[in-house]
């Protein structure tokens, strides 16, 4: 048999029922605010600074100069920004999106009947080069002959991590290198940076779209050369790619590196930095800044290449 509570008896029972769960969400207030007392405030230094500007533009939002001030916080903004990208390490530096979504485009072996054999063909590949470079500073670099067949080797060598100056098409810089010494150290530093900065601007500066198109017209030449190196039947833009996934590889140090001198010719005093390849190596001596701009360059030139079918 069922007993049934009195009336009066469930009245009391719900009332009871209420109160443990008002006091049950009194607790949890006070548990709360307790703990927004003591918890620690973490805030990223970065983020402070744009406080003063975020009041600023509140509290002008209804004065004369608005703009100013959102002009201000766009500048603290982007400041934050560039300091963030500081902080990264260089592994970690963004690199421009080398997104080209065009249908590829078949690399034509057939000579242009305009240009010369492979073998006269330095006159009008050094006027091509020239024309991309309104300064003239880029003709003034490079050799006088075998143009083509130089700048083959060189890719073919790099492509292996490997650098030889014999095969350069650029002429020997002027400025010797200079090891900056304090007391017992040797380092390489900011002068021997310095000595690239015209070379890294100058190639930076070149429209990658007019590289490739150079690279399209003079490719049946440039394949020749390849062919000539013992590669009859391999594909000199295979390894062009291979020779730039080689040298985005390179790792970009930001900061002054310690040398020794065994011999005459300095080292990298790291073990590891002086096992690299001389290609690395070679991107490390450019310095951090020069040679951000020159991944950054060859990683937009690499995503246009692509783009094209041997």
């Amino acid at each position: 048999m069922t007993r049934r509570l009195h009336p009066a008896v469930r009245g009391i029972a719900l009332v009871q029922l209420l109160l443990m769960f008002v006091a049950l969400l009194l607790l949890l207030g006070v548990a709360a605010l307790i703990f927004r007392e003591q918890a620690p405030t973490v805030i990223d230094p970065l983020l402070q600074r744009i406080v003063p500007a975020q009041q600023s533009v509140s509290e002008n939002a209804e004065g004369e100069r608005p703009a100013a001030d959102l002009s201000r916080l766009a500048d603290v903004v982007a400041s934050i920004s560039e300091s963030k990208m500081q902080s990264l390490p260089a592994s970690n530096a963004l690199r421009p999106d080398p997104v080209v979504n065009q249908p590829k485009v078949k690399l034509s072996l057939q000579l242009d009947p305009s240009l010369p054999d492979l073998n006269d063909s330095d006159t009008l590949f050094r006027s091509a080069l020239a024309n991309l470079d309104p300064t003239q500073n880029l003709i003034s670099m490079l050799i006088d002959e075998e143009l083509i067949r130089k700048l083959v080797v060189s890719i073919d060598n790099m492509a292996q991590g490997r650098i030889s100056s014999k095969h350069s098409v650029l002429l020997p810089m002027t400025d010797r290198f200079r090891a900056s010494e304090k007391g017992d150290e040797i380092w390489l530093d900011g002068y021997n940076y310095s000595r690239y900065g015209l070379y890294v601007e100058l190639l930076t500066s070149i429209d990658s779209r007019a590289w490739v198109e150079l690279y399209k017209r003079y490719y049946p030449q440039l394949q020749q050369a390849y062919a000539e190196l013992g590669y009859p039947r391999q594909a000199f833009h295979d390894r062009v790619i291979l020779a730039l996934d080689h040298l985005l590889e390179s790792p970009v140090i930001a900061r002054a590196l310690p040398l020794a001198q065994p011999s005459v010719m300095y080292t990298f005093a790291n073990p590891e930095l002086e096992a690299l390849s001389a290609v690395h190596k070679q991107m490390l001596r450019l310095g951090p800044v020069n040679a951000r701009k020159l991944l950054d360059a060859l990683t937009v030139l690499r995503g246009r290449l692509l783009q094209l079918q041997s």
